[in-house]
């Protein structure tokens, strides 16, 4: 009877031993067990998403898309975040849970970002302005009468403006060559309509041949009116000393329609 409990006690440990070490591997296989994550990235036309980039969050594991949009990550069991991004797409974030041994599925499907081309709208016309004087001596002129006589006077211009496209801002650019003392400095008036009552929505006076004006969109509609006046005298000291005189001036009005942009920096067309 001794005999046989002392061997119980003998084989007993064994046994127990064995049934520990047996657990222990079990239980390690199932955390090691690895795991895949396999997808897909498509557009929401269901088309695929060649070379996209899926990145599990937190790691530095990305994979590339095929030419199918596929894309396979092999991971260690549990949740995972994956993100996907593709050029002109909004991104998209999943969540996967592959058990050990196992596949878990993702389908990301990506917007496309709204892409819109800038575009910058040009368009030129010429005015012309003729004044009289009556001058008495060689310093002194009286008032301008502008365009009474010269069928070639046209001190406004008109433009057509698209406002129904993401205007979002005007450059009026006037030049003339200044021909008499008084020519150097002309008054720009602008109007969103023909009618010569309409409020004026900008004026500057330019100097040095040149003027320049900024607009908001908003402050003008489908048509622009752009009007020149002197801003001086416009006497002409050689032919001040004449009773009569007649000065012309011809002047050319410059547009530019920015959509869906600010004015680039530096722009200017008088530049060019």
């Amino acid at each position: 009877m001794r005999a046989i409990i002392l061997a119980s006690l003998v084989v007993l440990p064994a046994l127990l031993a064995g049934c520990s070490d047996s657990g222990e591997e079990l239980g390690a296989q199932s955390v090691q067990a690895p795991g895949h994550i396999l997808g897909a990235v498509v557009d929401t036309g269901g088309a695929p998403l060649a070379g996209a980039i899926v990145t599990i969050v937190g790691s530095n594991l990305t994979a590339t898309t095929d030419a199918a949009g596929a894309f396979a990550f092999r991971v260690e069991a549990g949740e995972h975040v994956l993100t996907a991004n593709a050029t002109g797409h909004f991104s998209q974030t999943l969540r996967a849970n592959p058990r050990p041994g196992l596949n878990a599925t993702l389908s990301f499907r990506l917007k496309a970002i709204p892409l819109v081309t800038p575009r910058i709208d040009t368009a030129e016309a010429a005015g012309y302005l003729s004044c009289a004087a009556v001058v008495e001596d060689g310093t002194t002129s009286s008032d301008l009468a502008c365009g009474q006589d010269d069928p070639n006077h046209k001190p406004a211009v008109q433009f057509g403006i698209d406002t129904r496209d993401g205007l979002e801002a005007l450059v009026i650019e006037v030049a003339w060559e200044p021909g008499t003392r008084g020519a150097d400095a002309l008054r720009i008036e602008v109007r969103a309509s023909p009618d010569p009552d309409a409020a004026i929505v900008g004026a500057v006076t330019g100097a040095g041949g040149r003027a320049r004006l900024q607009l908001a969109p908003d402050s003008v509609g489908e048509t622009l009116v752009v009007s020149a006046k002197a801003a001086g005298s416009m006497l002409d000291e050689e032919a001040g000393r004449d009773v009569g005189l007649a000065v012309q001036q011809s002047f050319a009005v410059y547009l530019s329609l920015f959509y869906h942009q600010g004015v680039p920096s530096g722009y200017s067309v008088l530049d060019e």
